[in-house]
């Protein structure tokens, strides 16, 4: 062991303290980029988390129409088929469902059911409407309401419509001697008897 004793710091060569100065400055640089990058990394996350949580807070509820309304009814011909291309076989009355190929209003004449006009209204904007046989009536969209004017005297008419995201749909239904029965309006391929005209169907939230 040497009695030696190590030369004081002014002797030191000056490339020494400056290395030291400089491994200071390089380790206080280094803590500062952790700091900003753990920062960072924070106010990242909270970003993602209020992302997360606003856009739960704006996704809609999921909907799902009845059931009572799926469906096409028996007799009135089969899928994508228009009421042109259809010989009905279902008793008289007013028929409305939806099904894979869009929503429906039909009416079979007979039992003072000759012709019908009324207006199909919803919530939201209507994608479109047609009259299902041109010879047999018109439809005309306007927005959020469909006019329609189905002939007296034709068999079969109706209309195929787009109702896109509504959530409720109101018919209206008249003939030439007024406000059509709720007894002879039935919805989906289960034929139900609507309980009231003006017929209200609206899209409930699913459970």
């Amino acid at each position: 062991m040497s009695d030696t004793a190590p030369p004081p710091d002014s002797d030191l060569p000056s490339s020494w303290d400056e290395e030291d100065h400089d491994a200071l400055r390089a380790d206080a640089k280094s803590r500062r980029w952790w700091w900003i990058g753990g920062a960072a990394l924070l106010i990242v996350v909270a970003l993602v988390a209020v992302l997360v949580v606003a856009n739960r807070a704006s996704d809609p509820e999921e909907r799902a129409w009845p059931d009572a309304v799926g469906g096409r009814p028996e007799g009135l011909g089969g899928e994508n088929e228009t009421a042109a291309q259809v010989t009905p076989s279902a008793d008289p009355g007013v028929y409305i469902w939806q099904s894979f190929d869009g929503w429906h209003l039909w009416v079979v004449s007979g039992d003072g059911l000759d012709g019908l006009t009324g207006t199909i209204t919803s919530n939201e904007d209507i994608v479109s409407a047609r009259s299902s046989d041109e010879d047999a009536g018109t439809a005309t969209l306007d927005g959020k309401e469909i006019t329609f004017d189905l002939d007296a005297g034709a068999p079969l008419a109706g209309v195929d419509f787009d109702p896109g995201f509504s959530r409720e749909l109101t018919f209206r239904l008249e003939t030439a001697d007024g406000e059509v029965s709720a007894d002879q309006v039935f919805t989906g391929s289960g034929k139900t008897p609507a309980d009231a005209v003006p017929v209200v169907i609206d899209k409930p939230v699913v459970d």
